[in-house]
């Protein structure tokens, strides 16, 4: 990702510059799967930029690392593929024959690794960190359909 002022010559200057480390790293952009983004910028120099780059205007939302890029604040919906991805990580881990050590082990290197990989890109809301910690504490405590399997004292 490379940021740039929106004017004609920052723009320009950039496109160059990227273009040039490409012929000499032989690593070019592609064209096709490179787009540029625009805020606040009148449309005509859109136009321009777009016309002296060659690359196309994308549209927002979209996804850079696995992470959804938006121009606006992020509501707990825009959530959603994270807690699934978390709670199908979780789903997929035998408790059966787990003690509470065992089930432990799972929760601190592969759970808490995505939580503060997403964490330390962006900021989480207060709900989607309880809900985190719920998703936590059922399979820590062996939960299924709100029935314990282990006792939990409170």
């Amino acid at each position: 990702m490379v940021f740039v002022r929106g004017d004609v010559p920052s723009a320009t200057t950039a496109a160059q510059a990227l273009a040039d480390f490409g012929q000499v790293s032989g690593s070019l952009a592609n064209v096709d799967k490179t787009n540029i983004y625009f805020g606040g910028v009148p449309d005509q120099v859109k136009q321009t930029i777009m016309a002296n780059t060659g690359y196309t205007e994308g549209v927002l939302p979209f996804k850079y690392l696995d992470l959804s890029l938006h121009d606006s604040k992020l509501t707990v919906s825009m959530y959603e593929e994270l807690l699934c991805k978390l709670r199908n990580s979780v789903q997929h881990w035998t408790t059966k024959l787990l003690s509470y050590a065992g089930r432990l082990q799972p929760l601190n290197s592969i759970f808490f690794g995505l939580e503060n990989y997403w964490t330390s890109t962006i900021l989480l809301p207060r709900t989607i960190i309880k809900i985190l910690n719920q998703c936590c504490r059922d399979y820590l405590w062996n939960v299924h359909d709100n029935t314990h399997k282990i006792y939990m004292k409170s």
